[in-house]
């Protein structure tokens, strides 16, 4: 689990979120110690709207998950595998995902100004969740 400080304290400083959260999803990844399956829900325009950012999640994955149910968003070539259907329709095996996140979920974190807590998630201090 990140401890939360430095992380905010980059926020608080003007760093903008899209990093902060890529850097919190790598950080628990390297507490893994694998090679993980990371899932991306909500994947369809990057990672907070950076698609080089995800690219860099999906390069640290030994799966990379995506899910996105609109049919007219394009997705990136570095998804091992991706859904298009509602995250509830997903068709995954249980236990299958190492680590999971709501890239849209960080638009709320900005309107709390880094407090440490995110939604859409169930880890229940924010952040990516570990499935």
């Amino acid at each position: 689990m990140p401890e939360w400080k430095p992380y905010i304290d980059r926020y608080r400083g003007g760093e903008w979120r899209d990093c902060i959260f890529r850097d919190i999803v790598l950080e628990d990844v390297r507490e893994l110690g694998c090679a993980p399956t990371l899932l991306d829900i909500g994947c369809g325009r990057g990672l907070d709207g950076s698609v080089p950012l995800q690219r860099s999640l999906a390069e640290a994955a030994g799966r990379f998950i995506g899910v996105e149910p609109d049919p007219e968003i394009v997705l990136g070539d570095h998804f091992t595998e991706t859904h298009r259907c509602p995250f509830e329709e997903v068709p995954l095996p249980s236990g299958s995902i190492h680590l999971a996140f709501p890239s849209w979920c960080w638009n709320t974190w900005n309107h709390r100004r880094g407090s440490g807590t995110s939604c859409g998630t169930s880890s229940s201090t924010g952040g990516s969740s570990r499935a």
